[in-house]
Formats: structure tokens, C-alpha cells, sequence
């Protein structure tokens, strides 16, 4: 919509399409959710969580895939009323607080460099000491390689995450 102002219910040909993957620090099962996009604000669409068997990278991959296909764009979105334990995939971790459930998973966001969507962006949550890892993979690339992208930004995340924790002992 180059040159023109959107107008209150339209919505952009393009956007920046993204989802949440949790990646579980002990076990084998992943999280999968879909998210709508605010204007780069996400929130976590209601609806399925897919679980995922981590030792399947292309099964990984596809899930991902598919719930980045699924992400929406909404100009309106309330975030007064969402709070953590709102989220579908805490939901759907059977968990019962949000400590465990964040002590449990490692959160990754995947995301468009932009809005043509040919370039996915993943990024971790920021270790303690403020740095954010992010890897990047063509959009069209095999299920397989994002899902080992992912498999991959983990390990070395808790690699790092463990020694980080090494040295304020």
C-alpha cells in the first residue's frame, strides 16, 4: 500500500508473518502456535498448539510452516486484557504456572525479514548477559533444514545458557 494511508478495516496484501515455537529444555515435545500480527506486536492466536516429537526435524519444520501460514494481520488488538497464562501454548503445555512453564520451554520466534516473507528470521530470547542469537533461512528452503535450523539455535542456546550459569556460581 505504498503512497496510500490505510484506512480503518483494511487489511495489507503483505505482512510480516511469524510464530512462536517452544523448544522444551529436557524431553522431546515442542509447542507450535500461530500468531496474529499487530503492526509487529504478536499475540498468540486462540485455537491448536501442535505438538511436536523433537527428534523429527522435517516434522518440525512443517509445523512451523504451517503455523506461520496461519499467522493473521489484525489492525485492532486488545493487549490490556492478555495476560501469560491467557497464552495457548501454556495452555496446551498442561503446566500449572507460568514459572514452570518458562523453566520448562525456550521460546523462538520465527518471523519474515519483511513483508514479501521470502527470508524466515529466528530469534531466541536474550541470554543473560543481553545477548539475542538469530539464524535466517530462505523462506522456500525444505522443512528439514528450518526444523534443523531450530534443533540447532537450541542446542548452542543451552550451551550457552548453561555456561553463562558455570560462571555466576
Amino acid at each position: 500500500m505504498r503512497g496510500e494511508q490505510m484506512r480503518p478495516g483494511d487489511r495489507p496484501s503483505k505482512f510480516v508473518r511469524a510464530c512462536n515455537v517452544y523448544l522444551p529444555r529436557h524431553g522431546e515435545m515442542a509447542l507450535l502456535a500461530a500468531v496474529y500480527n499487530h503492526g509487529g506486536l504478536y499475540a498468540e492466536k486462540p485455537g491448536p498448539v501442535y505438538e511436536c516429537d523433537c527428534s523429527d526435524a522435517e516434522l518440525l519444520g512443517q509445523v512451523a510452516n504451517n503455523k506461520l501460514a496461519e499467522c493473521e494481520f489484525r489492525e485492532n488488538f486488545d493487549y490490556s486484557r492478555t495476560k501469560p497464562s491467557d497464552w495457548p501454548a501454556f495452555r496446551a503445555s498442561g503446566l500449572r504456572t507460568i514459572k514452570a512453564f518458562r523453566s520448562e520451554f525456550v521460546w523462538y520466534g520465527i518471523r519474515g525479514a519483511n513483508e514479501a516473507n521470502i527470508i524466515w528470521v529466528v530469534d531466541s530470547p536474550k541470554l543473560s548477559n543481553g545477548v539475542e542469537l538469530t539464524r535466517s533461512i530462505s523462506a522456500p528452503a525444505e522443512a528439514s533444514e528450518l526444523g534443523t535450523l531450530l534443533l540447532e539455535l537450541h542446542a548452542f542456546y543451552q550451551r550457552v545458557e548453561d555456561l553463562q550459569l558455570d560462571e555466576n556460581r
